[in-house]
């Protein structure tokens, strides 16, 4: 946060971060006409490096709530119905 604050820098954060009375004297909000497309969240980890408890947890509530999306790997997309 320091290095967003003491700098020019543009940053994506959450907008909760402009309300705060720690933060919001630090940022100013920008407001944009265009849309900005959600980021992908991806998972990378090592096979052969098992994950904590709570890393699995972590894993399994950002796979139960991302959209049903699959994407192969030569990187076309296919969605699949939520039932």
């Amino acid at each position: 946060m320091v290095f967003l604050a003491n700098s020019d820098l543009l940053a994506m954060v959450l907008v909760l971060w402009t309300m705060l009375p720690t933060t919001s004297e630090w940022l100013t909000q920008l407001l944009l006409i265009e849309y900005l497309p959600a980021l992908r969240i991806v998972v990378i980890r090592r096979a052969s490096l098992p994950l904590t408890p709570a890393a699995q947890f972590l894993l399994h509530l950002l796979r139960r709530s991302a959209p049903r999306t699959n994407i192969s790997a030569a990187g076309s997309q296919t969605s699949n119905s939520r039932n």
